[in-house]
């Protein structure tokens, strides 16, 4: 009677055999394989299974840890140099509008001073003179008292006349100034 059993559970009574024995035997398409060397316990075997899953997904965390972290910096350092280059042209922009405006304003002077000298050496008479020196001194943007201190200082000196001359010192014009 026994042989019955093993012919109606030769299958499932080979595959309890061959774990009883601790090396099951594997069929192929050929056959049953020789027996193969298998790990101790399907418990061991699994325990290596999970630690090379865990490394492998620490390994995958890690690298995408890394790979954010360089995305990171390189978003920072694109952000340092984007600002960098604003501040540059800033400066760039702020230097050019302080030359057109230092620009201007020499040019405005030099219009100031050749209409100045246009009118001085014009001449006239002291009271035209007076009135020339006041019109250049409002043009300044001397306060009248201003204007009439100096007004009071060339009456003095040469009574407002621009051919005056100081023999004694060599000092000419309106100011008596040296060089005249």
């Amino acid at each position: 009677m026994i042989t019955p059993i093993l012919i109606k559970g030769g299958a499932a009574l080979t595959a309890t055999a061959a774990m009883i024995a601790g090396a099951p035997v594997l069929d192929n398409a050929f056959g049953p394989s020789k027996p193969e060397a298998m790990p101790v316990s399907w418990e061991q075997q699994r325990s290596v299974d999970a630690g090379s899953a865990t490394s492998s997904h620490a390994a995958v965390l890690k690298a995408e840890e890394e790979r954010k972290k360089a995305e990171r910096k390189a978003k920072r350092e694109a952000k340092k140099e984007a600002e960098r280059q604003a501040k540059k042209e800033a400066e760039r922009q702020a230097k050019q509008e302080a030359e057109r405006q230092a620009q201007q304003e020499a040019e405005r002077q030099a219009a100031q001073e050749r209409a100045a000298r246009s009118r001085a050496a014009q001449g006239g008479t002291p009271a035209q003179n007076r009135a020339l020196g006041m019109q250049m001194c409002a043009e300044r943007g001397w306060s009248s008292y201003q204007c009439e201190d100096l007004g009071r200082l060339w009456q003095k000196e040469s009574g407002w006349s621009s051919s005056a001359h100081n023999s004694s010192s060599g000092a000419h014009g309106i100011p008596q100034s040296l060089p005249g």
